[in-house]
């Protein structure tokens, strides 16, 4: 199973890969792949997203709300699915304490599925988890929300604009 978000741009199980992008081109990856309509895929929301367009085209999709990180967690503890999507909401990570438990309950969960954690704007909360990302990749519209061609970006998450020595960014026109 693959998906793919762009030109060069694919996710692989075994993963936790972070992901900022519009709902629209995340949704249309999911809903595009003929292949993802036989695998169980597990989405966990804090809020109103892809759930409503991706659960009405792929048919083993389940839905469960998490309304706090202690129901984030667990939902990742339990989860048996191949693909595993979480939408990023940073009012439930006002608070820095269970952040470390949801960052790790992520990386354990990437290790027997894809998990993506998506987020449609960088927040200091999605930061923080996304550092323990197997990757992080950035999908800016070049032409606003509706442009057809992105360009996307793979940061190292540091502070500043370039990367540390030893890593790259890639650019995808």
């Amino acid at each position: 199973m693959m998906i793919t978000l762009g030109p060069g741009i694919t996710l692989h199980p075994g993963s936790f890969t972070a992901v900022i992008a519009p709902e629209e081109i995340l949704a249309a990856a999911l809903t595009g792949s003929p292949a993802l309509r036989k695998f169980l895929i597990l989405f966990v929301s804090v809020g109103p997203g892809l759930s409503g367009r991706a659960g009405a085209i792929l048919p083993y999709l389940e839905i469960r709300a998490a309304p706090s990180a202690g129901d984030l967690v667990a939902a990742l503890q339990g989860a048996r699915q191949t693909l595993v999507l979480v939408g990023h909401d940073p009012a439930l990570f006002e608070g820095a304490g269970e952040r470390p438990a949801v960052a790790g309950a992520l990386r354990e969960a990437g290790r027997s599925a894809l998990v993506i954690l998506h987020a449609t704007t960088r927040t200091p909360s999605f930061d923080a988890l996304a550092r323990s990302a197997d990757r992080t990749i950035e999908i800016i519209p070049a032409g606003g929300p509706a442009g057809r061609r992105a360009r996307a970006v793979i940061p190292a998450y540091c502070s500043g604009t370039t990367a540390p020595r030893g890593q790259t960014l890639l650019e995808v026109s």
